[in-house]
């Protein structure tokens, strides 16, 4: 059954859309980039069961891209970290299928912007649904997917970013539950 102490260490991969929008003061300098990359994805959570079937807790979820973004000559790899606080909910608390969410604190890491901004920092989500099977009487593991967003914004001497990201991965999870 489903309760008591929670934890989940998945990893996986899948794609990362970021849009880069360039806010710097000189408009002639400025280098919007949008795209999509593949990421690979860790994350963990950590919590407990206050009922049958339903866990709360906090946690971390990271993807970074893989392949470089490429605008007006400048590439770019991005990176997403989200965060916070979670619940995952099993409606069967017997059965492996769950769903949940997550949501809190997301930064990107940006590299090789024109701009000279490396970090930006915001507010992001994630959704998941999985199903995860038996191994031991509290051990389980399965797959999920999830699916995460964040905004956040940045700014370093005159150089100014606001980046905003969508993503979706296929997960590989291991969980004590």
């Amino acid at each position: 059954m489903h309760n008591g102490f929670y934890m989940r260490a998945s990893f996986g991969g899948g794609g990362l859309w970021p849009k880069i929008i360039d806010r710097s003061d000189y408009e002639a300098d400025r280098v919007d980039i949008a795209g999509g990359t593949f990421a690979l994805s860790f994350e963990a959570l950590v919590g407990g069961s206050p009922a049958d079937g339903f866990a709360l807790g906090g946690g971390a979820f990271w993807a970074g891209g893989t392949g470089e973004l490429s605008e007006a000559g400048v590439d770019v790899t991005v990176s997403s970290l989200l965060i916070g606080p979670f619940f995952d909910a099993f409606p069967d608390p017997k059965d492996g299928f769950h769903l949940g969410a997550m949501v809190g604190y997301a930064g990107h890491g940006v590299h090789d912007h024109p701009s000279g901004v490396d970090r930006t920092h915001g507010f992001g989500g994630a959704a998941w649904v999985g199903y995860d099977w038996w191994v031991d009487d509290e051990l389980s593991a399965g797959t999920s997917v999830r699916f995460n967003g964040a905004l956040t914004d940045g700014e370093d001497g005159a150089g100014s970013l606001r980046v905003n990201s969508a993503g979706v991965t296929l997960l590989i999870t291991a969980l004590y539950h």
